[in-house]
């Protein structure tokens, strides 16, 4: 939001000629800061319930391709 006032800001000069505005409508305009993350990581026994459940298979695999750890890096042998 504050990109998109501040290149409005870059076109003021126009909108003064125009007579619209007298001043920088983007002076004492701040970026807003971000809410903690208050999220927790799921238990193993709610990632086991979460595999249990009877839905589809595209979600399971979701589930599954989500929660598994990743591949270990290639090695390229010289």
């Amino acid at each position: 939001m504050l990109g998109n006032a501040r290149g409005c800001a870059r076109r003021e000069g126009w909108w003064q000629r125009q007579g619209w505005i007298v001043c920088d409508p983007t002076i004492g305009i701040e970026r807003r800061r971000a809410p903690p993350d208050r999220t927790k990581a799921l238990m193993e026994n709610q990632i086991a319930a979460l595999r249990r459940l009877d839905i589809a298979l595209r979600e399971k695999t979701f589930w599954k391709t989500l929660m598994s750890p990743p591949p270990a890096p290639m090695r390229c042998s010289t």
